[in-house]
């Protein structure tokens, strides 16, 4: 396993396993967790799973979801601020040279087959259901109340937590991305699964 992937202290520590989805506040959680010294490494279900059944059973297992048309936007700034300054470079050149505007990105670039292509575009969840449409998780907390539902979490695990605010990308609210129609409509289509099992209302 390379260093201890996925399982790292924590894990052993609050008998927890925290499935990081990519843009729902991961950073932050993971922040309380693991302390300054973090690993974003967005393992699924399957990832944990495979490297060790028996403490994937036993363990308390969560992640946190996110409005897809929210998520989708915050991705898309994210990216084009230059992401993790890594592997991400490649898109923030892409978004500026071709694709400068969320609009422009969303109905010429993504489609089925790139949500793919980056981790950031992934469906949510892929991360925690299987192929039977299975959830794997134990507690699926939502973005949107995440004060309340880390709240919960913690008194799970039997701890407290102040939950800072890291990775954040100063933006527009999201629902001004969406004036054309046909933007919000490929976000539904290419989203549709996460908007019905995660109960997302449609705008």
């Amino acid at each position: 396993m390379r260093n201890g992937f996925p399982y790292r202290e924590y894990t052993k520590q609050y008998k927890c396993i925290f499935i990081h989805i990519p843009k729902t506040a991961g950073t932050s959680i993971l922040t309380c967790l693991m302390g300054d010294k973090i690993y974003r490494e967005h393992a699924s279900y399957f990832d944990f799973q495979r490297i060790d059944t028996h403490r994937f059973d036993e363990y308390f297992k969560f992640c946190f979801v996110r409005n897809p048309y929210d998520r989708a936007v915050s991705s898309y700034e994210y990216l084009k601020k230059g992401g993790d300054k890594q592997g991400d470079l490649y898109f923030q050149q892409l978004f500026e040279s071709k694709y400068p505007t969320f609009e422009k990105f969303i109905l010429e670039y993504l489609d089925k087959d790139k949500i793919y292509e980056h981790t950031l575009f992934r469906p949510q969840y892929l991360f925690i259901y299987n192929y039977k449409n299975e959830c794997q998780v134990d507690y699926v907390g939502k973005y949107e109340n995440i004060k309340s539902d880390f709240k919960i979490i913690c008194k799970k695990l039997g701890v407290s937590f102040d939950l800072p605010s890291k990775n954040r990308v100063k933006r527009n609210p999201y629902e001004n991305y969406y004036s054309n129609q046909l933007v919000k409509q490929k976000i539904e289509n290419l989203y549709s699964k996460d908007f019905f099992l995660f109960k997302y209302s449609k705008i």
